[in-house]
Parts: structure tokens; sequence; C-alpha cells
């Protein structure tokens, strides 16, 4: 499973097409994918824009990406809880926000998100080898972007992909 999908990745293997992709649209099949996990935790998965975002991106790689992001939120957060994925311009990148309301982070957990088989002590539903958000860290690294973590421990977590936009095709805010 995500022990093989790493070492792929972080060996590069797993081949990186990049090219302008628009990421509502992408981040609706994803989030339509997971509405009956999304219903069964009796959350609610709201997905906010302002218009058609555009990115250099690998659409394979975003919606896998968004998907360990939507898994791992699942979950850590609250049954009857929140969870918003927000895609937005900005002046120098295109950005995917997914933020909940769970467990959050700590400031020293933060500073290890995404280093392999990293996990930490939570109540959950599944357990994990602390693989998924290593291979989300490498996927969004490999497209040229970042992968920033915030929030606060206690009152949820805000996960940003940060992505190289697709010059003169995004709307800017700025």
């Amino acid at each position: 499973g995500q022990i093989l999908e790493y070492a792929s990745v972080d060996a590069g293997w797993i081949r990186i097409h990049l090219e302008a992709l628009e990421l509502v649209h992408l981040a609706r099949a994803v989030a339509a994918e997971h509405e009956g996990r999304v219903f069964a935790r009796g959350t609610t998965l709201e997905l906010v824009q302002s218009g058609p975002v555009f990115a250099i991106a690998d659409a394979h790689a975003i919606r896998r990406v968004l998907s360990l992001l939507i898994d791992n939120s699942l979950a850590y957060a609250r049954d009857g809880g929140r969870l918003r994925i927000e895609i937005q311009p900005e002046r120098d990148a295109a950005v995917l926000i997914v933020r909940d309301i769970g467990i959050g982070f700590t400031e020293a957990e933060k500073n290890r998100l995404g280093e392999a088989f990293v996990s930490f002590a939570r109540k959950r539903k599944t357990d994990g080898a602390g693989l998924g958000l290593a291979i989300a860290t490498a996927l969004v690294r490999r497209m040229g972007g970042a992968l920033v973590v915030g929030g606060y421990h206690g009152l949820g977590a805000r996960i940003e992909i940060r992505l190289r936009t697709a010059a003169g095709l995004s709307h800017s805010k700025n």
C-alpha cells in the first residue's frame, strides 16, 4: 500500500506530467469520491472558490494529494464536524486549502509533518504508518509546490497546497 507508494514517489519513479490545470473541477471530483465516508461520519464537506483557478500541476498527483488530505481529515476530525476545501488564486500561487475541525497539530508536530513514518499519538478510527502526509508533501514538491501546515492543536488543521500559477489563466485578487 502506502509504503510502496511512498518509496515510488521518493525515488522519482512516479511520473509527473506538469500542465495548466483548473483546480476547482479537480477538487469537486475528489470531494465527490469521498461523499460516502463524509456522510457516514456525519461530517459536512464544503467547497469554496471565487472562480476558476489555474495551476501548473499534474492532475493525478493533485487528485492523490487532495484524497490523502481528506482521508487524514476524516480520520482525525470529530464526528459531525466540518471539512472545508478552499481554492483561491494569489498573485504568485494557486492555493488549495483543506481545513477541518479536529485535533490539529502542536507546533512541534507541525515541524515534523511530511516526514516518512512519523505519526503522533492520537485516538482515531484507523491505524496509519505515518506516510499519508509524507506522500502528499513529496508529490507537491515534485510539482514545484509546497505543503504548508497551519491550524491549532485542539481546534483543527489547515493544510495549504501552494502551486505555481498558470500565468494569465487565473484571475487574481491582488
